[in-house]
């Protein structure tokens, strides 16, 4: 007699399939990721959180390949250091290598425990494009932040440390800047107004 699964045992059975598996591992590490670049979300962060669980699951009733686990895990702390440094695309290149090759050995056991190219394939271009995206929006925000911070310095009152003739030191907020004066020299504490940023260079003109 054959004894029919109940619910519970059917979706055991089907997310202990290599290519389900790989499926929650990817989600998982993509909706923690997503948590981490945008901290608050939550949504994602519970998604990830449950593929994970569910895809520990999965790996333990398949015969995994430890060394494709940990390339996996390797390839999105890649990613993960491309958003926070400036590495010029190398971690992300390496991040995607270490993705494609991990997919690949993820598993033992032959043809039958093999996930399918065409998978890996769209997981990875995914992936890719999920960074991609992750990256350009902080390096938008880097920009934006720089360019507002040099904006509100214009129009600021600062005090002259060294002596402006025409250039010298002033002091704003608890930094020293070098700055030029447009006005003439400029005597040690005497207040001037910042007129212009030029990198970390302040022009600035004499307080009436």
């Amino acid at each position: 007699n054959h004894i029919k699964m109940s619910a519970i045992e059917d979706f055991l059975y089907t997310i202990s399939d290599p290519n389900i598996a790989y499926i929650l591992l990817s989600l998982a590490m993509l909706g923690i990721m997503a948590e981490i670049f945008n901290p608050g979300l939550i949504f994602p962060g519970v998604v990830g959180g449950i593929c994970l669980l569910m895809a520990f699951y999965s790996l333990g009733m398949l015969p995994v390949n430890y060394a494709g686990v940990l390339l996996i895990v390797l390839a999105f702390g890649l990613f993960i250091a491309e958003v926070f440094t400036t590495s010029f695309g190398l971690f992300t290149a390496g991040g995607i290598t270490a993705l494609v090759i991990g997919s690949l050995i993820l598993f033992k056991g032959g043809p039958l425990f093999q996930i399918d190219p065409w998978l890996i394939a769209t997981i990875t271009i995914c992936i890719a494009t999920f960074f991609a995206f992750a990256i350009n929006r902080v390096i938008r925000a880097h920009r934006r932040q720089a360019f507002t911070g040099r904006e509100e310095l214009i129009g600021k009152t600062a005090i002259v440390k060294v002596a402006l003739e025409p250039e010298g030191t002033v002091f704003f907020k608890g930094e020293r800047w070098t700055a030029i004066s447009e006005t003439g020299q400029i005597e040690p504490g005497e207040e001037v107004i910042i007129t212009k940023v030029d990198g970390l260079q302040l022009y600035v003109t004499k307080k009436k």
